[in-house]
């Protein structure tokens, strides 16, 4: 009978650990403002906070490191959809002021969220 040996997995440390904390606080902040973030965009903003903290030489920003990246901080990828993948995020601000604009002709009792309502003739 043969004895099969589990192996550990050895839980390496952060390398750079304040890169990676300012990484995942700015992806907290960007999540809570609604902002989409994509893999390139973790990559170029780690590139950007590398630069910052003057690490840049010493750091590789391969999908390896982003694998990485994203199974230490618990990110995980989700596909958008119905509602949320039709908001013009660039026109967002001009047209919440246009809509603005038009609902200050009436008063709020007669203003209706009717976003999910149905036509039944």
């Amino acid at each position: 009978m043969m004895k099969v040996k589990k192996q550990k997995l050895k839980k390496r440390k952060v390398l750079f650990l304040q890169l990676h904390e300012a990484l995942n606080i700015w992806i907290l902040q960007a999540l809570t403002m609604g902002i989409i973030i994509t893999e390139s965009i973790i990559c170029e903003k780690a590139k950007y906070f590398a630069i910052s903290f003057s690490i840049s030489d010493q750091f590789q920003f391969s999908n390896g490191w982003l694998n990485k990246f994203k199974k230490r901080s618990n990110i995980k990828a989700r596909k958008i959809m119905g509602e949320e993948a039709s908001a013009p995020i660039e026109s967002l601000p001009k047209e919440r002021n246009r809509l603005q604009q038009i609902l200050s002709h009436f008063q709020d009792e007669n203003i209706f969220n009717a976003d999910e309502t149905g036509l039944f003739f």
